[in-house]
């Protein structure tokens, strides 16, 4: 909760005060962090009951349920959002209406920090609740592999058991929710040019595109849910 709404102020403070280009950024790449990763650490978490958001299991399923497919579509809303105060942004300081020049000029601002992070944070071998509830969802599905093996003398290899007991990912649902939402903001944004309007209003499609983005988003938890 500290860190969404630590973000959330962040977010504030990009469209509502004029600072400089440094500043915007890094509060710009704040807000993201800290609302995007406490998104995706809530929706695995309660998807692979790890960690804090595994008590919510105790509740009922059902909670869990609602839980992370609510946080897959939290994600790609939140994503949308941000990049879309960040392409405007973007537009603000090096205007361009080619889309290959627009996918460059993000890859230097926004693509380079984040590998640089991404980097610092490997290297730093720091836990990552993320990767942590798939490594255990792992350890959980082997230990009652193994059980069931000894109990019931199964003709079945350990892997084979394994792997009907392991959740299926769903890392992969949300890397489409980010590139979804990436592109709709790309794609959608309306451009803004010159230095001083570096933090212009939403775009006046937002809310149109936001409800295509709510129902696209829908559709992809309720193909993750199926699947």
């Amino acid at each position: 909760m500290v860190n969404l709404i630590t973000g959330l102020i962040a977010l504030w403070q990009v469209r509502t005060r004029r600072m400089s280009f440094s500043f915007t950024l890094f509060f710009l790449l704040f807000a993201g962090v800290s609302i995007l990763s406490q998104l995706q650490y809530m929706t695995l978490g309660a998807y692979y009951q790890y960690s804090d958001l595994a008590c919510l299991g105790a509740c009922h399923p059902l909670i869990l349920l609602l839980t992370w497919t609510l946080g897959l579509l939290a994600l790609g809303c939140s994503s949308f959002l941000i990049m879309s105060i960040f392409f405007q942004f973007q537009d603000a300081y090096f205007p361009s209406s080619h889309l290959l020049s627009r996918v460059f000029v993000t890859f230097l601002i926004l693509g380079i920090p984040i590998l640089l992070y991404a980097g610092f944070y490997h290297c730093s071998k720091t836990p990552l609740g993320s990767t942590a509830a798939i490594m255990e969802a792992r350890l959980q599905a082997e230990r009652e592999a193994e059980r069931i093996k000894i109990e019931t003398g199964s003709g079945q290899s350990l892997e084979e058991i394994i792997k009907r007991l392991e959740p299926r990912p769903l890392f992969p649902w949300i890397i489409a929710m980010y590139f979804l939402s990436t592109l709709a903001a790309l794609l959608r944004t309306a451009r803004r040019r010159g230095r001083q309007d570096y933090s212009p209003p939403l775009p006046s499609s937002f809310f149109s595109t936001l409800g295509w983005l709510i129902t696209s988003s829908a559709t992809l938890a309720l193909i993750a849910f199926l699947w």
